[in-house]
């Protein structure tokens, strides 16, 4: 693996952590697990049982999808929306 290639995952991991942590978008959703599943509950509401299993899931993803999820993280960091609101 490429420093360039571990690069693009770490920013694939973060980006997915903030998306289902911490994003708008899913708020329902998330708000409807966390209800519903105490399983749900825990991992939502723990940063580092979510960050492990965001890791394991895009270190099993295709390069080519773990760049795509890295170019929307970069994307969303350089727009602004990803550290100062949606």
């Amino acid at each position: 693996m490429t420093w360039l290639t571990l690069l693009f995952r770490v920013g694939a991991i973060l980006y997915v952590i903030y998306v289902l942590k911490d994003s708008h978008l899913l708020d329902k959703p998330r708000m409807w697990l966390i209800n519903r599943s105490l399983f749900f509950a825990q991992l939502l509401t723990c940063q580092y049982c979510l960050a492990f299993w965001a890791s394991l899931f895009v270190f099993l993803l295709p390069v080519q999808a773990a760049g795509i999820l890295a170019l929307a993280f970069i994307a969303a960091v350089l727009y602004g929306g990803l550290f100062y609101g949606e």
